[in-house]
């Protein structure tokens, strides 16, 4: 967290997954079991998606 804001930072880090070798890796944030949602609840959310090979973001 930086300044009530997550921040995850992708960093050279060479893997290889399924045969296919990537250069950089990345984290995760989840919110499973942490709340619930109801019908009238308003989620909201600004996502700045970064481009590259083996990147697979999503939101």
């Amino acid at each position: 967290m930086d300044d009530g804001e997550a921040v995850l930072t992708i960093r050279p880090e060479p893997k290889e997954v399924e045969g296919q070798e990537y250069s950089h890796s990345s984290g995760i944030i989840s919110s499973q079991n942490s709340f619930a949602l109801q019908d009238v609840d308003y989620v909201e959310a600004r996502v700045r998606v970064p481009s590259g090979d083996g990147l697979w973001p999503a939101f």
